[in-house]
C-alpha cells in the first residue's frame, strides 16, 4: 500500500517533467539489454533463479542496509524507480543501490555490490494524492561494470503503441508475501495479467482514479506487495526483457477485488532521456 507524504524536496532532489514519447528508439552501437539468467523459470510467487534478473535493484537505507523499495538498472549509472520511493528522503546519500543481490540473509550466494546514490530525480508532476506520474530516477555514485550478474533491462521503445491489455507481465522483488506480511529474503517473481483501465476503475477498492499514465494487473492471490514498490513489471519478447511498468500502488495486495497499479513506462521514455542525457537500448 502506498502512503502519501508531505516531505518537501531540497535542491539535492531534482524535479522535472515531460511525458511525451520519442518516435524513434535510440540504438547505441554496443546495445545489449534485457538478458536473463533463467535456468528453470517458475512463476506464481516463487523464488527466482539466482541473478535471474540482473537488472533488478534493491534500494536500501544507507544507515541500516534495510531494503525499502525496488528499482531497475537501465544504464551503467541510472536506476529507474517510483517517485513515492524517493519522497521520504532529503538527500541522495541516504539511499544506496544494491545490485546483483538475491538472498538478503547471506552474502555467499552472489557477488553483489552496493553503490551510493548521488542524485535523486522525481517527476515534477508527481502527485502524492492521485499518485499520478509516479516515476523517479537515481544516479549512481559510480558506473557499474556489466556482467552476467549486473546488466541493464531494455526500455520498451519497440512496444510503443502496443495495447498491453491481456498481456502477461512479470513482477520480481523482495516484497511481502501477503498484505501486512513479512518481506522476503530472496527475490520472488509472479506472472500477472494486465487488464484494461476501464475494468480496473470499476473495482470499488479503486478509491484513486487510474489515469492514462498507469495500468493495472489483477489475479486474486497474486500481486506485487509492500517492499516491491519501485520495482519492475517486465514483458519478455524475442529473448529480451522489457521494462513496461513500475510497481506503484494498490490496496490490500493480492486480495479479491484489489488490482495492482503500475506506472506506464512507455509514457516517460522522452522524460528518461531528457533527465539522464543518455540513449538507451530498446531493441
Amino acid at each position: 500500500t502506498v502512503t502519501t507524504s508531505t516531505t518537501s524536496f531540497p535542491t539535492s532532489l531534482s524535479t522535472n517533467s515531460s511525458t511525451s514519447n520519442p518516435s524513434v528508439p535510440p540504438k547505441p552501437d554496443d546495445c545489449d539489454c534485457g538478458r536473463t539468467n533463467s535456468v528453470s523459470r517458475i512463476v506464481g510467487g516463487i523464488e527466482t533463479d539466482v541473478n535471474e534478473y540482473p537488472f533488478l535493484v534493491a534500494l536500501e537505507l544507507t544507515s541500516t542496509s534495510i531494503q525499502f523499495c525496488g528499482g531497475t538498472l537501465i544504464s551503467t549509472e541510472w536506476v529507474l524507480t517510483a517517485a513515492h520511493c524517493l519522497a521520504p528522503f532529503n538527500f541522495p546519500q541516504e539511499i544506496m543501490a544494491h545490485l546483483g543481490e538475491h538472498d538478503s540473509s547471506t552474502e555467499s550466494e552472489s557477488p553483489s555490490e552496493r553503490i551510493n546514490a548521488i542524485l535523486l530525480i522525481k517527476h515534477n508532476d508527481y502527485n502524492e494524492i492521485t499518485i499520478d506520474n509516479d516515476i523517479g530516477l537515481i544516479q549512481l555514485e559510480r558506473p557499474v561494470i556489466y556482467s552476467n550478474i549486473i546488466s541493464p533491462v531494455c526500455l520498451p521503445y519497440v512496444l510503443q503503441g502496443t495495447n498491453l491489455e491481456g498481456e502477461i507481465g512479470t513482477v520480481a522483488g523482495w516484497g511481502t508475501t501477503s498484505h501486512l506480511g513479512s518481506p522476503s529474503n530472496v527475490v520472488l517473481e509472479v506472472d500477472l495479467p494486465i487488464i484494461s483501465n476501464y475494468q480496473c476503475n470499476q473495482y470499488e477498492s479503486m478509491v484513486i482514479h487510474v489515469t492514462e499514465n498507469m495500468f493495472c494487473t489483477y489475479d486474486p492471490g497474486f500481486d506485487a506487495c509492500a517492499g516491491d514498490s519501485g520495482g519492475p513489471l517486465m514483458l519478455e519478447d524475442d529473448g529480451r526483457t522489457y521494462l513496461i511498468g513500475i510497481v506503484s500502488w494498490g490496496l490490500k495486495c493480492a486480495e479479491e477485488g484489489n488490482p495492482g497499479v503500475f506506472t506506464k513506462v512507455n509514457n516517460y521514455l522522452d522524460w528518461i532521456q531528457t533527465q539522464t542525457g543518455e540513449t538507451f537500448c530498446g531493441e
